[in-house]
């Protein structure tokens, strides 16, 4: 019996159409778009003149905001159509390219290579830049400085902005939209002249509707730190110069401020019209004295007298002026004392009229916050005509406060008792004066003014405070030196008024203190 053997070659599904996918099978049934990894761009551009020549040679230089492999700057220059090109710029970058050409403005343009196109990633992305048109350097520009006073203005330094350094050429206008400005700078020669160089022509910057603006630097003329002419800013149409290439004239104005010189700022304001309270003219121990004034001052001119309370001593003080020119300042040579007075006197000249001010004021040493009690320092007599070492009919007593003390509102009604048979009657209490009667003597300020005695430095200007007071004796009898005498600020009627410091601190504790004899 013969055997058939058949042999047979296995095979699997036919995949006719050569799509991955055997024919007659429908699983998957959709596609994937599989986008580039890392797409790349390209920025390209166009550089003219202004007479929309193209303009071979401009070097485009290629910022790029996203990092690149080597990080490397990127230029390149623009062909004899004025094209330039850049590729393979990663997408999605945000770029500037700045454009430049010797003898030529500088322009710096942003764009963005586009990184998709709508909801598909996109390789090979273009961002155009421009076109731009560049303006040529090769104009020159003059002008004629002078001072306030006409001279020339030699050495001054000046600076002009030419605008535009280009322009973006649009297709539905003329020249399209004026960008960038050139900026250079010059000194004035012996004539006061200034030429600028390198600049776009007049001619150029008429067509281009553009202009010049011009900053000259104020003046020093004799270098001591003071302007005597300041600055000065103008502005020229391109077509204004075309048509008028002369230098221009520019004088500048006068630094220095008209009108009355006067102290506009100080720490020490009775130095100002009127009579301002102590705290505005507090100046703390080893603070100096500052005085602003609405000009500059002659260094030279300045003095300045500094006095106790009484205006009997002249205290050291040095003058120092800020490098302003107009703020004064005046250290006391030793520092002020905590509660104490004094007087200041201060002239100076003016650097810019040649007027003077002559000012006298008031101030005290101390803290605003720290204030002092007050307190009775000494009762004095002068021992007047008598001479006999007591207190006598007619004769003045000078009670004397460790602080400055002032009427806080009223016309007075502060007194002074003393513990002493005034009139010989035999006891005390029934003499108007006398301790345990109601009727004392009357005490009132006794405020140095200046005019005193021949050796006083100068009139004052009285501040309404003062550490000496006085009352006029009236009684019969001799009071010996030691006797008791009280000032009574206990008593003191509310309508007649009330008694302060200088820190603005109530007084209205009684006081008392042994009769002495000695300076006023």
């Amino acid at each position: 019996m013969a055997a058939l053997v058949v042999l047979g070659t296995a095979c699997g599904p036919q995949d006719l159409n050569g799509d991955g996918i055997a024919d007659g099978v429908r699983d998957p049934d959709s596609v994937t778009l599989v986008a580039p990894s890392t797409p790349l761009g390209t920025v390209a551009g166009q550089v003219l003149d202004t007479r929309f020549q193209p303009l071979a040679g401009v070097t485009a230089t290629l910022t790029v905001g996203t990092p690149t492999a080597d990080n490397a700057p990127r230029t390149a220059q623009t062909d004899a159509n004025g094209d330039f090109r850049f590729t393979g710029i990663p997408a999605g970058s945000d770029v500037v390219v700045t454009l430049s050409k010797e003898g030529y403005g500088t322009v710096r343009a942003h764009a963005y290579v586009p990184a998709d196109a709508g909801n598909f990633p996109l390789n090979n992305g273009n961002a155009f830049v421009g076109p731009y048109a560049l303006t040529q350097l090769n104009g020159t520009v003059s002008v004629l400085v002078v001072t306030h006073s006409g001279r020339p203005a030699k050495g001054a330094q000046a600076v002009i902005e030419a605008t535009p350094a280009a322009v973006r050429l649009s297709d539905t206008g003329t020249y399209g939209t004026n960008v960038g400005v050139i900026v250079q700078t010059a000194t004035a020669d012996d004539n006061g002249i200034v030429t600028f160089t390198n600049v776009p022509s007049p001619e150029e910057l008429s067509r281009l509707n553009g202009r010049y603006d011009i900053s000259i630097a104020p003046i020093d003329e004799n270098g001591d730190g003071i302007y005597e002419s300041a600055g000065a800013y103008v502005s020229y149409t391109g077509e204004t110069v075309m048509l008028d290439p002369s230098p221009r004239l520019i004088q500048l104005p006068d630094a220095r401020t008209p009108g009355t010189f006067k102290v506009i700022a100080t720490n020490v304001t009775s130095l100002l019209d009127g009579t301002p309270p102590p705290i505005e003219n507090m100046v703390k121990p080893g603070e100096p004295i500052y005085l602003v004034f609405n000009q500059a001052i002659q260094p030279s001119s300045v003095q300045a007298v500094l006095t106790d309370e009484a205006a009997h001593e002249a205290l050291g003080v040095a003058t120092t002026i800020g490098k302003t020119g107009n703020v004064l300042m005046l250290q006391p040579a030793v520092a002020l004392q905590n509660g104490k007075e004094y007087n200041v006197w201060v002239r100076a000249t003016s650097a810019d009229t040649g007027a003077f001010l002559d000012a006298t004021g008031y101030l005290f040493g101390g803290d605003p916050y720290g204030p002092i009690e007050a307190s009775l320092s000494k009762i004095a007599i002068n021992d007047g005509m008598v001479q006999d070492g007591l207190l006598s009919l007619s004769e003045i007593v000078y009670v004397h406060f460790n602080v400055p003390l002032g009427l806080a509102k009223g016309r007075g009604g502060l007194q002074a008792f003393i513990n002493y048979d005034i009139n010989n009657s035999g006891s005390i209490g029934d003499a108007v004066g006398e301790s345990g009667n109601d009727r004392g003597f009357q005490v009132y300020p006794a405020e140095y003014t200046g005019y005193e005695n021949p050796s006083d430095l100068f009139p004052l200007k009285l501040s309404k405070y003062t550490t000496r007071w006085m009352f006029t004796y009236y009684g019969t009898a001799s009071v010996p030196p030691q006797v008791m005498v009280k000032v009574d600020f206990e008593n003191v009627d509310a309508a007649w008024g009330a008694y302060q410091t200088i820190w603005g601190q109530p007084v209205n504790k009684s006081m008392s203190a042994g009769i002495t004899v000695g300076p006023q």
